[in-house]
């Protein structure tokens, strides 16, 4: 464990070091180690002591009124029906953006494996230890993987080929709507702190994957605009003129 650990720290630092062509790669796969980490380590005394504190916290501050409230609204944001429309909408909208399918299908996709991967951890995964029974397969928090993989791909397609505080600011916007998402499952019960660690993670998993796909992509080629292809026709049907004939000039 002690080497999986060290594994994962020395992949995330050279992730660090080389953002500007394989980092997304290299990102995948220190965050991969690091989830597979946690799921090893989820019944272990300091995570569990962890969760129970995360708990105790929540217990001694939280309202029943407000619980109630975070409840509703973070059943609402794990409607499937709901979020596949705002994925699915989102998706197109990049696609447009870009004029190429690509963007808005590497979403939809990515999104998608959340979905899958999410479930099959926690089929996979139980957590034994007695105080926190009722939440034997919660891990990882399906609700903050998928919103963390939407979020993460619209970010990363927005902010292609932009200016470093433009990503910052998008990198920004994605945290908070992560953090609200984890906040509410926290409150409303749903989840525990370790289910939303572990949920952030994947979703950075899948973001960094995404991202590497996107920039291994080929270039895409912009149309030329209407004008410029109307101006190109013109030139090329002017009709003949005498002088054109005589000496040749043009053709």
């Amino acid at each position: 464990m002690t080497l999986l650990r060290f594994v994962a720290a020395a992949l995330a630092a050279i992730a660090l070091l080389c953002l500007a062509r394989v980092g997304p790669g290299w990102l995948c796969a220190g965050l991969s180690i690091g989830l597979a980490v946690l799921a090893v380590k989820i019944n272990g005394h300091t995570l569990t002591r962890f969760d129970m504190f995360v708990q105790s916290w929540l217990a001694a501050h939280r309202s029943r009124g407000r619980q109630v409230d975070a409840n509703a609204v973070f059943s609402y944001l794990g409607q499937p029906i709901h979020f596949a429309v705002v994925v699915v909408f989102c998706g197109t909208l990049l696609a447009l953006q870009a004029r190429s399918a690509v963007r808005g299908a590497l979403v939809v996709a990515v999104v998608g494996t959340g979905v899958v991967v999410e479930q099959a951890l926690k089929a996979a995964i139980s957590r034994t230890a007695e105080p926190l029974a009722q939440y034997s397969h919660a891990f990882p928090s399906g609700h903050v993987t998928v919103w963390a993989a939407f979020l993460g791909m619209v970010a990363v397609c927005l902010g292609a080929g932009r200016s470093p505080a433009t990503r910052a600011a998008l990198a920004i916007s994605v945290l908070t709507g992560v953090l609200v998402v984890g906040f509410l499952a926290l409150y409303s019960g749903a989840h525990i702190g370790t289910d939303i660690l572990g949920g952030v993670i994947l979703g950075g998993v899948l973001v960094a994957l995404g991202a590497a796909i996107l920039r291994a992509s080929p270039p895409r080629v912009r149309l030329a605009r209407a004008a410029d292809m109307a101006a190109a026709v013109s030139a090329h049907t002017t009709p003949m003129r005498t002088e054109d004939i005589l000496y040749g000039r043009g053709y």
